[in-house]
């Protein structure tokens, strides 16, 4: 997993400046013109040849955050789910690593099946899967730099937030074990 997603990430830590400018502007009210752009942004960055629709949400359930729409080249963000600007963009990375996965031919299968098992089917499973865990990486890995970065231009926050989110803060937080959960990487920076 590493392997896979590691050069993508340094793209964007190499250029991480306009990232964190567009994560400055999630601040307003504005989400409908911004999260599309941070989508694009991805998009660039990990090389997906067809920029996926986005969509914007607001729903009320805990569990999803976002998803990506194969069959519509869609991504959909649930606002509602991420009240921090880093969740956000993790999840905006997340989505669109997807779509790299997806139009890059990335699928696992079996007996010319794709093998691919949904959250509302197995959720333990869905997590556990390659193409998950890639995602997850990448979407962790990249909003934990957000929170690195909101902390280096805010110090003020980190005796507020050392406590109960260092080990992610600090960037020890490992998505690629099982007892690290991999949505307990996300705070609200």
């Amino acid at each position: 997993v590493k392997r896979a997603t590691d050069p993508f990430i340094n793209m964007v830590k190499g250029d991480f400046d306009r990232l964190y400018e567009l994560g400055e502007e999630l601040r307003g009210d504005n989400l409908e013109e911004i999260v599309p752009r941070i989508a694009e942004y991805f998009a660039e960055k990990f090389e997906v040849p067809n920029m996926p629709d986005v969509a914007i949400k607001h729903i009320k359930n805990n569990r999803r955050r976002g998803t990506y729409n194969k069959d519509k080249n869609l991504i959909t963000i649930n606002v509602n789910n991420r009240r921090s600007v880093a969740g956000i963009i993790g999840t905006i990375a997340h989505e669109t690593w997807h779509a790299r996965q997806h139009q890059s031919g990335e699928q696992i299968y079996i007996d010319n099946d794709i093998c691919y098992c949904p959250s509302r089917v197995d959720y333990d499973l869905y997590r556990k899967q390659i193409l998950e865990r890639e995602a997850s990486r990448v979407g962790v890995q990249i909003g934990n730099m957000c929170r690195r970065e909101t902390l280096a231009r805010y110090p003020q926050l980190i005796p507020v937030l050392r406590k109960r989110y260092w080990p992610w803060v600090t960037g020890k937080y490992n998505p690629n074990t099982e007892e690290s959960g991999i949505d307990s990487g996300y705070m609200a920076i």
